[in-house]
């Protein structure tokens, strides 16, 4: 998407030269960790992940042993499902590496079982590599790092998330993955400063730990913000500590900056106002949210709504049901307990429901269905929001 080359935003750069990219950074969470894996994680610890998983998918007969066999060692309590690690998941690695971690000796001792009594090849493999102790050390190395990350991951992905916290946490976690391995003497900024040649000699990492430590560190100084010094700032004037304290940096510096109102309504002996596009731009940029986890959300709503056994839905219906649980999440109100209001009762069956000249005969049947709901496309829409507006006055 952001290739240097050929990626879709120099491409539109080339048609839009004031584009701006802002990016996700769950988003870049997800591709500084992979990134950092591919280029440095044994191979066959991304054997032990994914075949522990592939083991389980495929075989409802072993999923039962194991769940049975957990029981019997852990008192009738029942196993953690074993996750699959993907790219298409943010950082589900760190999901996998958690299950196999919390369940070492129950994993070990199936595989064991299933080497002897299914003269399994696979289960003769992954047994071995559960036996080796040097596994074990790599993924309990593994796992703080991801779990950090993970954590910072998860309250972008939030929407009742702090703003004033989000990039300070941001900051934490990279210096966090930094001190790991740098020299506490180092006075350079791990989110700028390659840091490389501070590193501590005195201390054995192993060389897969320290090279992971060093990739996943350069993976994230390209991939968090440009502008990490004046979001600082600005996290600073705004944050509760700053307000707590009793002699507070000035706000006047972000107050000539943001003053959109004044800005909005100035004008010039001429009448005219020449920040209006500047000022235009900041309203825009306020509202962006801190992340795509929302949008993401609304592929998997989507996916939902329109499955397999629906696919022949159209675009103005999936749009309508979609905008309608979108409304219901909203006003926190659940679909069973919704009223219909007495005006939209009242007009199911008429003419302004129902169109009686449909003559689109090419059309499929869902798209005539919903042809029938209004005279023109967008009514639709419109009337999934008089139905919201009539309730949540939206």
């Amino acid at each position: 998407m952001i290739g240097i080359n050929n990626g879709v935003y120099v491409k539109l750069k080339e048609e839009i030269p004031s584009l701006i990219h802002i990016p996700c950074i769950c988003h870049s969470l997800q591709l500084a960790v992979s990134a950092a894996a591919a280029e440095t994680l044994r191979r066959n610890i991304d054997y032990l992940i994914r075949e522990t998983y592939n083991l389980f998918s495929h075989s409802i007969l072993r999923q039962a042993q194991y769940k049975h066999l957990f029981k019997a060692i852990n008192d009738g309590h029942d196993p953690l499902k074993i996750d699959k690690a993907c790219d298409t998941r943010w950082l589900s690695i760190e999901t996998a590496v958690s299950r196999i971690l919390k369940q070492w000796v129950e994993l070990k001792t199936l595989f064991g079982i299933a080497k002897q009594s299914e003269k399994c090849y696979m289960a003769d493999t992954l047994h071995a590599m559960y036996c080796d102790i040097n596994n074990f050390a790599y993924l309990k190395f593994l796992y703080p790092i991801l779990e950090e990350i993970q954590k910072v991951n998860k309250s972008f992905e939030s929407n009742t998330a702090d703003p004033s916290k989000l990039l300070t946490d941001l900051t934490n976690m990279v210096w966090s993955i930094a001190k790991r391995f740098i020299n506490p003497q180092c006075r350079l900024n791990p989110l700028k400063a390659n840091v490389d040649s501070y590193t501590m000699n005195n201390v054995y990492f192993g060389y897969e730990c320290l090279e992971f430590l060093q990739v996943l560190l350069n993976q994230l100084q390209q991939r968090v913000p440009k502008n990490i010094d004046v979001l600082e700032k600005v996290n600073n004037l705004i944050s509760i500590k700053n307000a707590l304290q009793c002699i507070k940096e000035p706000f006047t510096p972000l107050a000539e900056l943001f003053l959109l109102d004044g800005i909005s309504n100035y004008t010039d002996a001429s009448g005219l106002n020449p920040f209006a596009e500047l000022s235009s731009l900041a309203r825009r940029l306020l509202v962006l949210p801190w992340s795509n986890a929302e949008v993401e959300r609304l592929f998997s709503q989507m996916n939902i709504v329109k499955t397999k056994l629906r696919n022949r839905m159209g675009p103005k219906l999936l749009d309508s049901i979609l905008t309608v649980r979108a409304g219901l999440k909203r006003s926190e109100v659940c679909c069973s307990k919704y009223q219909l209001p007495s005006i939209v009762l009242k007009q199911i069956g008429t003419s302004f429901y129902y169109n009686k000249n449909v003559n689109d005969t090419s059309s499929t049947s869902n798209e005539r269905t919903i042809g029938t709901i209004s005279n023109n496309e967008d009514n639709s829409i419109d009337d999934v929001g008089l139905l919201l507006n009539t309730e949540f006055n939206f």
